[in-house]
């Protein structure tokens, strides 16, 4: 999943004119049929254009893989952390 979200993400280029820098935490959940669930920014980066860019992200590399038949759950929640730092993102 950490391999695919940085592929779908780019450093927006609004962000890096101004050279914003930061780091945006969110919990989110993903459903037993591979669907994006709830998002929730957990503590923003300070840059709007950053937290809305981390929240874009997860949206685009939605669906997810379907949870394997074995599991007894509705939806699984992950934190992310989305680090966007000179011109690179990473996630954690």
């Amino acid at each position: 999943m950490k391999r695919r979200l940085e592929t779908v993400g780019s450093y927006p280029e609004i962000a890096k004119a101004r050279r914003l820098q930061g780091e945006v935490r969110i919990n989110f959940s993903i459903l037993k049929d591979g669907k994006l669930g709830d998002l929730s920014l957990m503590s923003s980066s300070g840059h709007r254009i950053l937290d809305e860019d981390a929240m874009r992200l997860l949206n685009d590399a939605a669906p997810y893989e379907a949870f394997p038949k074995e599991w007894d759950i509705e939806q699984l929640i992950i934190p992310l952390r989305v680090i966007y730092h000179i011109n690179h993102i990473y996630v954690f």
